[in-house]
């Protein structure tokens, strides 16, 4: 996991990283029926036989009530990213604005279907931190990326990457999306945290 911020120290930056396991532990935790809690049983069970996304399939079928086949099969139909290289500042700005749900549109219009294991990283920011310095993190992130890489990484947006006609099917299949990313990338800024507690 790589974890870029701005306006944050690094034990900051360290607490945001680590939020987001901690929200999934937490879930995990909170199982409250007994079929429940048997699939995680079972999931426990599996875990060192499975890959990353089949593990994060029984974590969602856990939490959504969901087969695990199903989940995995919904996410494998849906996952997608977008190039680094066709985003633009203006992506990450919150806006009432008249315009803001064709913008949005054009977003979700530049992202591309891939594989499961095709997306370098899974972003996680929060959408209220000043735009430039996170844009200026994740750009100066991306450029060393694509020294090291040789190409522009591919993205997981939430914005861009769920199907926001049907929020509650996506968000199901969020843990196999994490799992299908080569790393998760944290943007933290002064936000974050307070987006994260």
């Amino acid at each position: 996991m790589a974890a870029v911020g701005f306006g944050l120290g690094e034990r900051d930056r360290v607490l945001a990283s680590l939020a987001w396991f901690s929200a999934i532990s937490l879930l995990i935790a909170v199982v409250p029926t007994a079929t429940r809690r048997g699939r995680v049983h079972e999931w426990l069970g599996n875990l060192g036989r499975k890959d990353r996304t089949n593990a994060a399939a029984v974590i969602a079928a856990v939490v959504g009530g969901m087969p695990a086949k199903t989940v995995f099969e919904m996410a494998e139909g849906r996952f997608s990213g977008i190039g680094f290289d066709s985003l633009t500042v203006e992506d990450f700005t919150q806006s009432d604005l008249a315009g803001k749900e064709a913008r949005d549109e054009d977003l979700r219009a530049r992202t591309q279907k891939l594989k499961l294991g095709q997306v370098d990283a899974f972003l996680s920011h929060s959408w209220h931190d000043p735009v430039t310095p996170k844009w200026r993190a994740l750009e100066a992130w991306a450029t060393r990326y694509a020294a090291k890489h040789g190409h522009s990484p591919f993205l997981w947006l939430d914005k861009a990457c769920l199907d926001q006609s049907n929020i509650s099917q996506s968000l199901a299949c969020l843990p196999v999306f994490l799992a299908g990313c080569k790393n998760m990338l944290v943007v933290a800024g002064p936000t974050c945290l307070a987006a994260a507690t």
